[in-house]
């Protein structure tokens, strides 16, 4: 199968039998809120499922063809066909299969960058999967049809582009939640949440209060960044060394957040 993304600069592309996948390099400015941009093509249904463990990233899916089928924490069924969708914050894994050919253009924000772009409707978001056409915002709306018509992958990445550059740019946030975010996310999630409370010269309660637009409490994100941060060193120790320097009871508790967080045990995920 030849690659679509032959014309973008730099392209390092990932190929399969029936797929192609292109990460393209991040601006600096979108550093610390966008976590990757990606473009995928496959041709024709792809076997198996495919598992997306919880993880502190709010992705936008971008589809020009095609459509996959999503479950949160089971297999998707025929009636869980999606096109273009987003998912909020989650510490529930989602199983997704690709009965079909698709061309894609993901985004997929931080939670600050997803806060900054989208706003408090963000915490409405969570624990779920949405359509971008029900979702309401004209400008994301826009941004899709204007892709949709381009049928070149070096425009849509371009028009992309400038949409997050011009939606980050003009909202912020709070530089102290932003530095909680970025507390948790540097510790693996093991800074206690009083910790990073008092680093920011807040109450743990002030704290749980400005996570609510997010979807996701302090508490949650920590548990999720803890289990990103072990899942990251799979192969470079033992499971219980691994547990131990990621924060966890023993081998047993890391195994039981494993399951509950990627629905797979840390070998299989690995």
């Amino acid at each position: 199968m030849e690659t679509p993304f032959a014309g973008l600069d730099g392209a390092a592309v990932i190929r399969g039998p029936s797929f192609s996948l292109w990460r393209a390099p991040l601006r600096p400015a979108f550093r610390g809120l966008v976590r990757r941009i990606t473009l995928y093509r496959s041709e024709g249904p792809l076997p198996g499922l495919m598992t997306e463990p919880a993880a502190l990233v709010v992705p936008l899916i971008f589809i020009f063809d095609g459509a996959f089928e999503v479950g949160m924490g089971r297999d998707p069924a025929r009636g869980d066909r999606i096109a273009s969708f987003m998912a909020g914050l989650s510490v529930t894994p989602a199983r997704i299969a690709s009965p079909e050919s698709v061309q894609v253009l993901q985004i997929d924000l931080t939670p600050v960058g997803a806060m900054r772009l989208l706003g408090p409707v963000l915490g409405d978001t969570a624990e779920g999967v949405h359509a971008l056409a029900d979702f309401g915002d004209r400008q994301i709306t826009a941004l899709h049809a204007r892709m949709v018509e381009a049928n070149c992958w070096a425009t849509r990445l371009a028009l992309a582009e400038a949409f997050l550059a011009r939606r980050l740019a003009a909202a912020t946030l709070p530089p102290p939640l932003a530095r909680a975010w970025q507390l948790i996310e540097a510790t693996g999630g093991r800074a206690p949440v009083a910790r990073i409370a008092a680093h920011l010269g807040i109450t743990r309660r002030h704290l749980a209060r400005q996570f609510q637009p997010f979807g996701l409490g302090p508490k949650q994100a920590a548990r999720v960044a803890r289990f990103t941060a072990a899942s990251a060193r799979a192969g470079t120790a033992s499971w219980a060394e691994i547990a131990a320097d990621a924060g966890y009871a023993d081998q047993s508790h890391l195994v039981r957040e494993f399951r509950a967080l990627a629905g797979m045990t840390p070998e299989n995920l690995a």
